[in-house]
Formats: C-alpha cells, sequence, structure tokens
C-alpha cells in the first residue's frame, strides 16, 4: 500500500497501461429496478432504445483488456480494448434483451490490437479507429450502428456532480460513526435496520480494509469518502478486505476525488466517482460505476454488478421559513423522491428540544421536482428553529438542514396612534426589514401601497373605518396589523 501511495499519476497510470489485458474483467448484469445510480429519463435522448441503469457508466475514455460486463456499458469518449488475444464481452452471458442499446460509445471504437469484442444486443458508436474491428453478434443479437447524440453527457455529467454533492451534504445519522487505525476503516452503526451516512476524510487518503459493525443487512449504506486522492490497496487478495452481505445496499461516493486507484481490493458496493480518474488493478468492483472522467483496467482486476437496490435518498433543493402575520410559514422542495412516506416537521425552541409540530405526506417515487409546505400556527416567542425529518416507508430516516425564524409577534411592531387621525407612525425592530406598506379596508379592498423609508404614514385622506396595514419585509415575510381611522 505505501509503495502505490507514494507513485506519481503519471507513474501509475503509465504502469496500467502496460499492464491492461494480462488479465480480463468479468461482470453481471444489474437489476432494471430504480436504484441511487440510475440515469434520469430527461438525460436519454431520442434514438437510443434502452434501460436507464448500467453495470459501468463512464463519461470520459475507458481503456481495459479482454473480459467483459454482462450489464449494459456507456462510454462518454473513446473505448480502447488493448489485448491482442482476449475477448470482452458486453451482455453476453446475461439476459439482457437482444433487440435494445447495451453497448453505448459516444466517442471513437478503437479496437487494432487483434482482440475480439462479443455483444448481445446492440451497439452504437460515433466513430471507429483505423484498422478497429466491430463487435460481432450471435445470430439475431443486436447490430452495429454509427449513431451518436444519444445521450446528453453535458447534462448528465451535471446530474452526477450535483448528486454526489447532495450525498456529500447528507449529515451523519442514526448512530453511524467511523474509526481508522492501521489501514483499516471500521463502519459502525447502533444494531438497527436503518439507511446509515458515514463522511469519512482517511489518512493520506489510503485503506488496506473496510469492516461493518453492528450494521444489520438490509441497511442502506452511504461511505462518503472526502479525500482528493484515494488509495484502496490491500496487501494480498488471499484475505477478504469487505464482507458481501451488504454490497446491494451500500454506495461508496468520492465528491471530492480527481484520482481513485484499487489494488488488490474487493470494494462491495456501488461508486460515484464524477470528478475522477479511475485506475484499478487485482481486484474487484461488485456495484454499479459511475466514473466521471477516464478508467484505465489493469491486471487480475473484475468487475462484478450485484443487484444494487441503494436508494436515492429524499434530497431537499432547497428548504425556507419566514413569517407570515403570526404565523411561521416553511417551504421546501424535493428534486427525487425514491421509496419516501413522510417529512415529519420538527421545532425547538432556546432548550434545543425537538418536538413535533405536523406531517405531511410524501408522493412516494418521483425523479422531478416537487414543492410542499406546511405553517406553524404557533410558533414560539423568540428563537424557532425547524428541520425536517424525512421518512422512507421502511422506517429509515434523515434530517434536513435546520432553518430558524426569529418570532416575537407583534412585540417587534408598535403603531400608534390608533385610532389615527392624520399620521399613522410605525416602530419597528430592524432586524425586520420592512420592504413595502400595503392598506386595506375592512372589505379587503387596497386602497394605498408604498415603499416603507422608515416614515410616518399620512393616512388623513382615509375615510373614517377600519383598516389593515400589511407590513412586507425583503425576505418575502410579512405581519398584519389593525388600526381606526377616524
Amino acid at each position: 500500500m505505501k509503495k502505490l501511495a507514494r507513485l506519481k499519476f503519471n507513474d501509475w497510470k503509465i504502469c496500467a497501461i502496460f499492464l491492461i489485458g494480462l488479465a480480463g474483467t468479468v461482470s453481471i448484469a444489474q437489476c432494471p429496478e430504480t436504484n441511487g445510480l440510475t440515469i434520469p429519463s430527461e438525460h436519454l435522448n431520442s434514438g437510443y432504445d434502452g434501460g436507464s441503469n448500467f453495470n459501468s457508466l463512464i463519461i470520459g475514455n475507458y481503456s481495459t483488456g479482454s473480459g467483459g460486463t454482462d450489464g449494459r456499458l456507456l462510454v462518454g469518449g473513446n473505448f480502447t480494448l488493448n489485448n491482442s488475444g482476449g475477448v470482452y464481452k458486453v451482455g453476453v452471458t446475461s439476459a439482457l434483451p437482444v433487440n435494445k442499446d447495451n453497448f453505448i460509445v459516444n466517442g471513437q471504437l478503437i479496437n487494432s490490437s487483434g482482440g475480439e469484442i462479443q455483444v448481445r444486443g446492440n451497439f452504437k458508436y460515433g466513430s471507429l479507429g483505423v484498422n478497429s474491428a466491430l463487435p460481432t453478434h450471435a445470430t439475431g443479437e443486436g447490430t452495429n450502428t454509427n449513431a451518436t447524440g444519444l445521450i446528453n453527457f453535458t447534462t448528465l455529467k451535471q446530474h452526477y456532480d450535483d448528486l454526489s454533492t447532495d450525498y456529500s451534504e447528507l449529515p451523519t445519522i442514526n448512530g453511524s460513526s467511523e474509526s481508522f487505525s492501521n489501514g483499516i476503516l471500521t463502519l459502525s452503526g447502533n444494531n438497527t435496520v436503518a439507511n446509515y451516512v458515514f463522511n469519512v476524510t482517511l489518512p493520506e487518503g489510503e485503506v488496506s480494509e473496510i469492516i461493518y459493525q453492528n450494521i444489520p443487512v438490509g441497511s442502506g449504506i452511504l461511505v462518503n469518502i472526502l479525500n482528493n486522492i484515494v488509495n484502496l490497496a490491500a496487501s494480498t487478495l488471499t484475505t477478504p478486505v469487505m464482507v458481501t452481505t451488504h454490497s446491494a445496499k451500500t454506495l461508496f461516493n468520492f465528491p471530492n476525488a480527481e484520482t481513485v486507484y484499487l489494488e488488490k481490493f474487493n470494494l462491495e458496493g456501488g461508486i460515484l466517482a464524477p470528478k475522477a480518474n479511475f485506475y484499478a488493478s487485482s481486484g474487484l468492483l461488485n456495484g454499479p460505476a459511475v466514473i466521471g472522467r477516464d478508467m484505465v483496467l489493469a491486471v487480475g482486476f473484475s468487475f462484478k454488478n450485484t443487484c444494487f437496490s441503494y436508494p436515492l435518498p429524499v434530497k431537499l433543493a432547497s428548504f425556507s421559513v419566514k413569517r407570515e402575520g403570526t404565523n411561521s410559514f416553511l417551504k421546501w422542495t424535493t428534486t427525487a423522491e425514491t421509496n419516501a412516506e413522510k417529512f415529519v416537521v420538527e421545532r425547538a425552541g432556546n432548550s434545543k428540544k425537538w418536538v413535533t409540530i405536523g406531517e405531511v405526506a410524501a408522493r412516494g417515487e418521483s425523479i422531478e421536482e416537487l414543492n410542499y409546505s406546511h405553517t406553524d400556527g404557533a410558533p414560539l416567542a423568540g428563537s424557532n428553529l425547524y428541520r425536517i425529518k424525512m421518512v422512507d416507508n421502511d422506517g429509515s430516516f434523515a434530517y434536513s438542514r435546520i432553518v430558524s425564524l426569529n418570532f416575537k409577534g407583534e412585540t417587534l411592531i408598535k403603531m400608534y396612534p390608533n385610532p389615527v387621525a392624520d399620521k399613522l407612525m410605525i416602530s419597528a425592530d430592524a432586524s425586520l426589514k420592512i420592504a413595502d406598506v400595503e392598506i386595506t379596508d375592512f372589505s379587503g379592498k387596497r386602497v394605498a401601497q408604498l415603499p416603507y423609508d422608515g416614515k410616518d404614514i399620512d393616512v388623513k385622506n382615509l375615510a373614517a373605518g377600519v383598516y389593515v396595514i400589511k407590513l412586507t419585509e425583503l425576505n418575502g415575510g410579512f405581519s398584519a396589523h389593525k388600526f381606526v381611522k377616524y
């Protein structure tokens, strides 16, 4: 592991390229259910006819030797086969439909080494390299077509960048804790089936083994590894560096990584590395992969894929609170929901004791933007802290960030004299930052609207009667007050 850590970026890349082709890559097919790495349909353009789940999704270039993937393979750049005697297979040993687009290379297919590419299903590509052979198909099992623009890689890259950032901003929850000693990363839970979130910064970015402790099978496990360079390097392949029991619901997210290395390491779970170059040798990856830059596979590395079912946690794109009269109005927006049951609105005061003040049902399943709201009709005098508990159908949950509102009701605004004949004077706490004033008569008809400049308001031309004055703040909150004109 130490030797790998001392290799420079270009040194390792050169070593990996020389090693390519000495051993192949192998995968098994992914399941069709939506998971955290599924491509949203809006990034799939007209002309593409295939599924939204890919065994391997490489937005940059992909260089490899013999082996293959049983699931779909998507490459945004060039695909290079560097093995004169090997065979690279896509979908050949799986149940992928033979009439669907299972292998996409948006750039150039480079296969001039004499190796063979076998594909079950359709292969679509941008261009063909010099002296490069096209894939072969069993009778009736797909065609080769020169076609580009099937996937919007620009928006797709941004989607995975944002998704990785969203994951990395989820707080550590549900008793999740981690420790690191002698190259071993231990991820600990509290013996309940739940969604666990770990935010890990590795010393020197190196780890030789990952252990789960008190995390029951069936739990969702999100591991955010926050280093810029990550070395997953075991000393030997004879001893497992991870258990396989949690791989279907484990996602490793590398939001900051520019380089990820795997050497003699069996990584059990999906990976999301939208900014990284990925280099691997002598090990395996048991889960779907999303790589934002280039992927280079070297000697002894295997690509496998479990029936990956890590759910996309409900992510709040926005969460805010503002005053509306004597109420607090909370508003939040989700960008995607999977298996979501409800949102529990919680409030705390200065004591920081959280209590439930309401629930809002979730839509359940969606990849669209959805808006929700809740009104707190009895806010506390003084500080009000609010958070959203996002609960899934299986009982697991996560918390939003905390928003606050200093709410002292009418004591923040004084209005006099009342009743009034000529000038209505307003004294407002500076924290309210009043923007404009609106006056309506008792029937609701607006009789005046003007920007608030801190001066007295002339009401002498109003007819005698009861009026409502609405004071709107810069943040959109407002308060309403009655006064009598005589």
